[in-house]
């Protein structure tokens, strides 16, 4: 008798122990991943950020004019970075976007993965956009 009670209590003692750790498991990977997927949007949201007042001090410098030199130059950074810029005027007409040739060299040189990000529009509030 006194066996039975005895194994009955050690099997609840580890079933409540395993019950326990699993819980707090479950709980620490949720909080990591939800800090994680924050801190990816928050880096590229300041990668984003950074680009559009590279823009902005480009046209600004130009005296409202578009350097093509100057925007593929930032335009080859964002491939490298993983993302594509295509610059539009207000018309919707593009003013610059990535060759063929450059968006083969990124997918060449990162990993593919990384280039299926979302492709964000960039609103700068100029005319010349």
């Amino acid at each position: 008798m006194k066996r039975q009670i005895r194994t009955q209590l050690i099997i609840s003692f580890i079933f409540l122990m395993l019950l326990i750790v699993g819980l707090i498991s479950l709980m620490t990977m949720s909080l990591v991943s939800d800090h994680f997927d924050k801190y990816v949007q928050k880096k590229h949201d300041t990668t984003l950020t950074a680009y559009k007042n590279e823009l902005k001090v480009s046209y600004l410098i130009n005296n409202g004019t578009w350097k093509p030199a100057k925007v593929k130059k930032i335009g080859i950074r964002a491939l490298q970075d993983g993302l594509i810029l295509v610059l539009k005027n207000t018309d919707n007409k593009i003013i610059w976007e990535p060759s063929q040739t450059l968006l083969h060299r990124a997918t060449n040189t990162k990993n593919i993965d990384s280039m299926n990000k979302k492709n964000v529009a960039i609103k700068i509030g100029y005319n010349a956009l």
